[in-house]
């Protein structure tokens, strides 16, 4: 197992027999002294980290851990000394590197970038492939299986977007939950009609809190076909490449905070004053989906 912390340090662990802690077996460490001399993108080329590593990948073959981060640079390490073998930086200065996946039994390697692109790789040449383009927000996850295809997700631009590498085309897939909608939609739903054909509407004060959708943050595929997404607002949703609106939304997954109290907010001794400062702002509000996995080709 391949982990990287916050100080740089990309460890490599034995975690074999599950009847003893992980054993840790080697580590390196980026830092300050490896930060280029010179601010051209092309010559980030120095064999660590110095900022935040972000994201780490190993390749279905063994060989090869890919990390990278904010320094706007991957880095292939070996598995078995953990030494630096290449060191590909993204050529702009806003290609932080956010997240990685590898198509599973090749070399290939997708890249999410906070440039709003796409980029793939063969690791076994160390080279770029292409670049793919269509996010209108960073792409802040990718994920990817068997097929030359992948699934990533773009942030406030509130959309899921299925990339088919071979025939160079994408399926974009538009999430965002609207508060507003989803109230009309309830009201409707609950409506009765009376014996003179007019409809009588609930009270309004009786829907459920509708919290709308900011950001699609986090993707996982189920297999070739399905993919899963987690949103800010608690939405975790099921997708078909068939359609282009979720096939089932589990909203508020992971349940609300608590709502904040005028004692949370302010140091004010009175009262009335700290219920003015709090705005009305009674709602509870939906923890975020920070983090998916789906087990490939099962319905878990």
């Amino acid at each position: 197992a391949y982990t990287v912390s916050k100080d740089l340090q990309l460890t490599k662990y034995d975690v074999t027999n599950f009847n003893e802690r992980p054993r840790k077996m080697k580590f390196t460490r980026g830092g300050s002294k490896y930060i280029p001399e010179t601010k051209l993108a092309s010559e980030n080329i120095s064999e660590g980290h110095y900022d935040e590593i972000l994201t780490v990948a190993a390749s279905p073959d063994g060989k090869y851990i890919v990390t990278g981060g904010r320094d706007r640079k991957l880095i292939i390490w070996s598995t078995e000394s953990l030494a630096p073998i290449k060191v590909i930086p993204t050529k702009d200065r806003h290609g932080e590197v956010l997240s990685l996946a590898f198509r599973k039994n090749s070399d290939q390697l997708y890249v999410a970038c906070a440039d709003f692109k796409i980029r793939t790789y063969s690791i076994n040449q160390f080279s770029q492939l292409e670049t793919l383009y269509g996010h209108h927000d960073i792409v802040i996850d990718i994920s990817a299986l068997a097929m030359e295809r992948c699934v990533t997700v773009g942030a406030r631009d509130r959309t899921a977007m299925l990339w088919k590498i071979p025939d160079e085309t994408r399926l974009a897939f538009r999430g965002g939950d609207d508060s507003n909608k989803m109230l009309k939609k309830w009201m409707r739903d609950n409506a009765v009609e009376k014996e003179d054909g007019t409809m009588e509407y609930p009270d309004e004060s009786k829907a459920p809190t509708f919290v709308s959708e900011g950001s699609i943050d986090v993707v996982s595929m189920i297999d070739d076909s399905h993919f899963v997404t987690g949103s800010d607002n608690g939405n975790l949703c099921l997708w078909a490449t068939s359609k282009k609106k979720p096939i089932h939304i589990e909203r508020v997954a992971h349940g609300c905070m608590p709502a904040p109290t005028s004692d949370n907010i302010s140091g004010e001794t009175d009262t009335e004053l700290r219920e003015q400062q709090l705005q009305g702002d009674k709602l509870a509000h939906p923890y975020m989906i920070t983090a998916v996995h789906a087990i490939p080709y099962s319905n878990i």
